[in-house]
This record gives C-alpha cells, structure tokens and sequence, in this order.
C-alpha cells in the first residue's frame, strides 16, 4: 500500500469494535425497533379516539341538546356545555377563476389577495433592495409570479356575513357548517 493513496485502505489501523460495544449497539437498535412499534400503535389509536371525540363533540352531544331544547348546560359535576355553530368556507382549486369572477361581480373583490413574488439570483441582493424601495424604473426584466387568494378566516366571515343577510353564495364556493359541544371544566 502506497502511502500517496488518498484512497488506500486504512482498515488495519482501527482496532475492532468490542464486544460490549455491538452488545450496547445492538440494544439500542432493539429500542429504536420497540419505539418505532409503539409510535406506530399510539399513532392509529390516537386517530380512534379523534375520530370518537369528533363524533361526541360534532354530533352526539350537539343532537342530543337540540332535540331536549338546549343551548347550553351544567352538570351535576360542573362542567359547563356549550354548543358553538361555526361557518367555514375555502375555494377549491378548480373553483378559483369562478370563485374570483363571482367576487368582483359581486363588488367583493376586496377580499382577494394578491402576492407577487420576484426571483433573484445570487449576489443581487442589492437589486432585490432595489426593487422593495421603487418597485419600478429597473433596467431589465423581471420575472414575476402572482397568486390571488382569499383567507380562510376572511372567507369565513364574508360567507357569514352574507347568509345572516339572506344573501346568495356562490356554488364555486364550498361552505361548511359545524356544530360543535365545547366543554368547560367545573371551576
């Protein structure tokens, strides 16, 4: 063997693992194995006992105070039960062009949002600062990307705002209603 090598085999000269060593190794790979066992079980029963707590708090409970006529209970114990109703909203992707020429024929374009997003290389930070304090008047083109969107809680609130007006919503515009028991520990 050359000693030039920068590739030659220096195998020789590490002395070898010992016993206690691969025995100590070997356990901890036991343990990583009986982890990832564990994780894997705890994982799926926490999907169960969501999907459980969904049912009670989304349906159950809701139905059951609906057909005895309350909105609101205490227990023996204390815990104070309140059905909360929420109206979500979101536009699919396939629906954004519909969804978008509804808003502004509707004259509710304000709740579009709009990002443009410029790319820079390396080192043109100073291009990139540039642009951020005149935003026009460079000497060469830009590549620009621009996404419009609506957020969810704007969506939320404008859907609701509608349908407490008696308002129309589009169908490019998927609405959810969620009841939902909330909870409340005994003080």
């Amino acid at each position: 063997m050359s000693d030039n090598n920068p590739f030659a085999d220096y195998s020789e000269h590490i002395e070898a693992p010992t016993h206690e060593a691969l025995t100590k190794l070997t356990e901890k790979v036991d343990e990583q194995v009986e982890l990832q066992a564990q994780e894997a079980l705890l994982t799926e029963k926490l999907k169960e006992v969501q999907a459980k707590l969904q049912q009670v708090s989304e349906r159950d409970i809701p139905e059951l105070m609906e057909e005895i006529g309350l909105e609101d209970f205490k227990t023996k114990s204390g815990m104070q039960v309140e059905v909360k109703k929420a109206t979500r909203a979101n536009i699919k992707e396939e629906n954004r062009t519909a969804a978008f020429a509804w808003l502004k024929a509707t004259g509710n374009d304000a709740i579009i949002k709009n990002e443009i997003t410029y790319s820079f290389g390396r080192g043109e930070d100073s291009v990139a600062d540039a642009l951020i304090d005149h935003v026009k008047g460079f000497d060469r083109p830009l590549t620009a990307s621009k996404k419009q969107s609506v957020h969810a809680q704007t969506l939320g609130a404008f859907v609701r705002a509608r349908e407490e007006a008696g308002d129309e919503i589009d169908e490019s515009i998927s609405v959810f209603h969620q009841t939902k028991a909330v909870v409340k520990a005994a003080k």
